[in-house]
């Protein structure tokens, strides 16, 4: 029951840091997918979660959105690796109106494997601590003792 939560919980946030993510929020959006996964476990078994097993919980659901954010990204970096589908993706970036820098930028950091480590690397600690923190918050108000 509890990798059902978290996997549904997950799915949610990134669905929900995908939308949030232009306006900044989506670090907002970890934290309440977190609180989602144990509000989701507490609904299905009506057990109560210690602090700890909601932060343990929180954290499997990170590891899973760390696993749909590093296949997206391993997609996206297979598809640059063609140098006319990268091109016409930055032109069109660039046309909507996407500053130039900007995608320059998203470019080089997308073409050099050091860069892509690190942010996965970035993603795997934001997801599972934010979303951990998310869930340890929701077990202590969610308890109702």
């Amino acid at each position: 029951m509890a990798v059902r939560s978290a996997l549904a919980a997950c799915v949610l946030t990134v669905l929900l840091a995908f939308l949030l993510n232009p306006l900044g929020l989506s670090i907002l959006a970890m934290v309440i997918g977190g609180f989602v996964a144990v509000f989701l476990y507490r609904r299905r078994t009506g057990l109560p979660l210690s602090v700890w097993s909601g932060m343990r919980l929180g954290w499997i659901s990170g590891v899973f959105a760390f696993i749909l954010v590093m296949l997206a990204t391993t997609l996206l970096v297979a598809v640059l690796s063609d140098a006319t589908v990268a091109a016409q993706l930055r032109d069109q970036m660039i046309k909507s109106s996407y500053p130039a820098e900007d995608v320059a930028k998203l470019f080089e950091t997308l073409q050099n494997p050091a860069s892509v480590g690190l942010l996965l690397l970035d993603a795997f600690v934001s997801s599972t601590l934010l979303m951990g923190l998310g869930a340890a918050a929701g077990a202590k108000f969610l308890d109702r003792r």
